[in-house]
């Protein structure tokens, strides 16, 4: 008898036959019902609107004024209109207030502005102050009211912690996406898209970096520039631009021959003049995009140099 035939006869005289793994198959069942499910918890009522300054530098300490002139969202065919804050009013749109009087609307007690406490970067309304929160949503110091007209350095938005935390959401996963993308990317594409975002492909002394170099850098401004990188991706604009960078380190773009002027070093034909303070091989690549005639003829050259 074969030692793994002894010890198979063992372990069938202690435990009987054992059913081969790979054939056993389990499906989920329910435990028997002991009880009556428990109703769902309702959803928590909201209490209170969150707003939120724009400004991350500005700690508070705003004061908007109880007057402003806007389109009601619920009519936008009547076109601009005063809406007016007032303590005991319902209504805030000024042609409902029709039975006030003028010491009444000018009275310093019966007016209400929207302030952020100093110090506090929130302003919490509660959902029964209605006058109140409909201000907030269509004043034009609000960044979310489509409808209005002028900007204001008093920006503020309804805050959504939902919607903070889906876009952060979204934010990190493209993020991820762009890291994994980056660590895969073909070695000559990652050159192309790393020079266009601006990373060194030589080192301080002009030697080549090696690919491992690079790609730390890459994977780092694929995961802080994340939407950038996505936007340029294999873009043609990408391609365009290595290929000048290219033409101008071998000399057959000579930019030296006159200032903000570039040439072809061969022919020593003009391809344009570089408007001051542009970056050459940025505003060659721009014109290389254009559809004018010496765009167009820029980008020709460049196909068959």
């Amino acid at each position: 008898m074969s030692k793994a035939t002894g010890i198979n006869d063992i372990n069938y005289a202690l435990m009987g036959e054992i059913d081969k793994i790979e054939t056993r198959q389990e499906e989920y069942v329910p435990e028997p019902a002991t009880e009556l499910p428990l109703p769902k918890a309702a959803e928590p009522k909201q209490e209170y609107v969150l707003f939120k300054l724009v400004n991350k530098s500005r700690n508070g300490g705003v004061v908007i004024p109880h007057i402003d002139y806007v389109i009601n969202p619920e009519k936008p065919e009547e076109g601009v209109q005063m809406i007016r804050l007032l303590k005991g009013v319902s209504s805030i749109w000024a042609k409902d207030q029709k039975d006030l009087t003028k010491e009444f609307t000018q009275n310093g007690g019966n007016i209400r502005n929207l302030e952020f406490a100093r110090g506090q970067k929130f302003l919490r309304i509660p959902i029964w102050d209605t006058a109140l929160l409909e201000f907030a949503k269509v004043c034009r110091h609000n960044i979310g009211n489509p409808n209005r007209k002028s900007g204001s350095k008093f920006e503020f938005y309804e805050y959504d912690p939902k919607a903070v935390a889906d876009y952060r959401l979204k934010k990190e996963m493209l993020e991820i996406d762009m890291a994994i993308i980056a660590k895969q990317q073909l070695e000559e594409k990652m050159k192309e898209h790393a020079a266009f975002l601006g990373i060194a492909l030589v080192n301080e002394i002009g030697i080549p970096r090696s690919e491992s170099e690079i790609r730390i850098d890459y994977i780092m401004a694929a995961k802080h520039r994340a939407k950038i990188f996505q936007d340029t991706l294999d873009s043609k604009e990408v391609k365009i631009q290595y290929k000048i960078v290219a033409l101008i380190r071998e000399g057959k773009i000579d930019l030296g021959r006159e200032q903000n002027k570039a040439y072809w070093a061969n022919s020593g034909n003009l391809i344009s003049p570089i408007p001051q303070g542009r970056k050459a091989h940025e505003y060659l690549t721009d014109l290389a995009l254009t559809n004018t005639e010496n765009g167009k003829k820029f980008f020709e050259s460049l196909q068959v140099t």
